[in-house]
């Protein structure tokens, strides 16, 4: 869960933040530790990214990438929404995000693996 979920109940003093489990700490909240700090290593950010179908044209998705980090790199844009809601962009080319992905869930895989957890 981001901490979008919990910044009103925070801000309104019915809630403190204990820790944050990204690799870094969240510039709305100097104060509050990353639990890698206690916890070295420790790494749980939620993430966000568009796809698309397999097969779309390379161009078409280029095109998609280049117009979204416009917006996300635009200031107005990062105050009213990436700001407001503590959203951390972390902008990279198609390549790395797909690198991410791949470390991501190979990562989650074996946490699920390792505590023996099954789908019924």
């Amino acid at each position: 869960m981001g901490p979008s979920v919990a910044l009103s109940t925070v801000k309104a003093g019915k809630l403190k933040m204990l820790g944050f489990a990204s690799d870094k700490r969240v510039p709305q909240f100097p104060d509050v530790p990353t639990i890698a700090e206690t916890v070295p290593g420790y790494e749980a950010s939620v993430s966000f990214g568009l796809f698309a179908p397999a097969g779309t044209p390379a161009d078409i998705v280029k095109k998609v990438n280049a117009d979204v980090e416009q917006i996300v790199n635009d200031p107005d844009f990062q105050k009213k929404y990436l700001e407001r809601f503590a959203v951390q962009p972390v902008p990279h080319s198609l390549d790395a995000f797909a690198d991410y992905l791949r470390k991501d869930s190979s990562k989650w895989g074996e946490v699920i693996k390792k505590s023996g957890v099954t789908i019924e």
